[in-house]
């Protein structure tokens, strides 16, 4: 900072305290008339050089610089420790940077010189919510309350460590308490709705919101709630004009474009969710949501060429995450250009190392692709990792169980998910195709029969407990199950075969 500016300011300042009066110079402990010789008396002379370094403090916590002002604040301290208020900026500036200990210790000598001070109670009460210290911290409050009943900062504060505490009957009542204060503060009436809203009250979070709305019709925040509250209502009409009234008063709120364009898409009014997603997309080119939204409207509309397009668009402009990449590799897959998907994949790996899925997706599409080989490599790759999803444990085992090989390393890869999962269809399905290949029937049939019952509608489940089944000697519950797995999936040849082959072998009465 400008020396030249810190003494203008400061020399400005003591201008302006001469002037006001005795009352604001006696406050901070300035005699109300002196003449310049007396600064020379060591007390005096000592305030002067305090008080220089707690307005340059105070100057660098305007600049939102807290170290440069902790030691203004210190110097100010060196020559005077006896002025609360350096004690007090300094303490909350230590509060800011979340040394508690110190802030603390700071804020203890601000009271022991002015214990009434509701200022350094009211910071105390912050370090010790900080220190989830809460009784401590409510009881300054309280303290304060006694003092001050209608000190709306502290009750504000209070309400709201009564709402991190669950007591939100009791935060109502103090938000209630702040509108007989202040009946036309319009944060005062979000704030309770957000309450209303979290105890499930909608209808009053409804009021509470359409009120702070009526003061000031451009606080978007609370347009914003109010079109949640609309949506848990199953309101979806009103949620959408509230998000639109957003959009004519701020044009460049992306949320409201995302929840209008979301509701259009529940409506089944996908030109207008395409419209409402654009329209992110021209607020900032370069955020990918946009994109991904309107690529999964066409993909669910199999207007897969659209939907390509889309995220080419988004790498044209420069648009970087993992999603782009792993989109283009889907829509291969679904052509089933395998090749090609797995090069997506891998750059969606490349941009987010971390996500499961990208992982998954690879080592399937290279398993489509014919290298089973490689497939395993990469999936053993990610399963090495910390952080690999149960899908990812699943899928090697399942690969491995397939192949007949390496079935004891199966097996332990599919506990890893079970115990993760264990309510898992597809996991438990997995365990069962193992044991299957391990000649045990019984224990395969136990696995199959509790994967039928998480996922009743899956063909394949229906068509392995027809095959534990035949294996069995149960040849009459074979055929049941792969004619549930045909209901399912009526153009499974491979099951049909099986059926087939069975009603051959049972020709006779067999």
């Amino acid at each position: 900072m400008n020396s030249f500016r810190i003494i203008v300011f400061t020399v400005c300042f003591f201008c302006v305290l001469s002037s006001t009066g005795a009352r604001n110079a006696c406050s901070l402990g300035i005699p109300s008339e002196f003449d310049r010789s007396r600064l020379e008396q060591p007390g005096l002379a000592d305030l002067w050089v305090a008080l220089s370094r707690y307005i340059v403090g105070i100057f660098y916590d305007s600049r939102g610089e807290p170290l440069k002002a902790i030691e203004e604040y210190k110097r100010a301290l060196e020559s005077r420790s006896d002025i609360g208020a350096i004690h007090i900026k300094m303490g909350a500036d230590l509060l800011l940077l979340g040394e508690t200990d110190r802030a603390l210790a700071e804020l203890d000598e601000a009271l022991a010189l002015e214990p009434l001070n509701d200022q350094a109670h009211l910071l105390i009460a912050l370090v010790h919510t900080a220190n989830g210290e809460y009784d401590k911290a409510e009881a300054c409050y309280e303290k304060i309350l006694e003092r001050d009943p209608e000190n709306l900062r502290t009750l504000a504060f209070l309400s709201d460590l009564l709402v991190a505490r669950g007591r939100f009957d009791e935060a109502l009542k103090t938000y209630e308490e702040m509108l007989r204060i202040s009946s036309d503060d319009t944060i005062l009436y979000f704030n309770l709705g957000m309450i209303y809203s979290k105890t499930n009250q909608l209808k009053k979070a409804e009021q509470s919101l359409k009120k702070a709305i009526e003061i000031d019709f451009d606080y978007t925040e609370a347009q914003m709630v109010l079109g949640l509250v609309y949506e848990v209502e199953g309101d979806i009409k009103g949620a959408i004009k509230q998000y639109e009234a957003v959009e004519e008063i701020d044009p460049l709120n992306k949320a409201a474009y995302a929840r209008a364009g979301q509701l259009y898409y529940k409506l089944e009014k996908n030109d207008k969710a395409l419209e409402q997603f654009r329209m992110m997309g021209r607020i900032d080119p370069k955020f990918s949501e946009p994109y991904m939204k309107i690529f999964g409207i066409y993909v669910m509309d199999r207007a897969y060429d659209k939907a390509e397009e889309v995220l080419q668009e988004a790498l044209a402009n420069g648009v970087t995450g993992g999603e782009i990449y792993a989109g283009l590799g889907y829509l291969n897959a679904i052509e089933k250009k395998y090749v090609d998907a797995a090069e997506y994949y891998e750059m969606a790996i490349d941009e987010d190392p971390e996500n499961n899925q990208y992982w998954l997706h690879l080592g399937l599409a290279l398993n489509d692709a014919g290298d089973k080989e490689h497939a395993i490599e990469v999936l053993e790759e990610r399963a090495s990792m910390e952080g690999a999803s149960p899908d990812i444990y699943n899928c090697l085992g399942y690969l491995y169980a397939v192949s007949g090989s390496e079935l004891d390393r199966a097996t332990e890869l599919i506990n890893k998910a079970l115990a993760m999962e264990s309510a898992n269809g597809a996991y438990n399905d997995s365990m069962g195709w193992v044991f299957y290949q391990k000649g045990m029937y019984q224990e395969a049939l136990g696995y199959f029969t509790k994967a039928a019952e998480y996922l009743p509608q899956n063909a394949t489940i229906q068509e392995h407990l027809g095959d534990v089944y035949l294996k069995l000697g149960n040849s009459r519950k074979a055929a049941e199950r792969w004619g549930k797995s045909l209901e399912i999936d009526a153009g499974n040849v491979t099951v049909m075969e099986k059926l087939r082959c069975l009603k051959d072998l049972t020709k006779g009465g067999k």
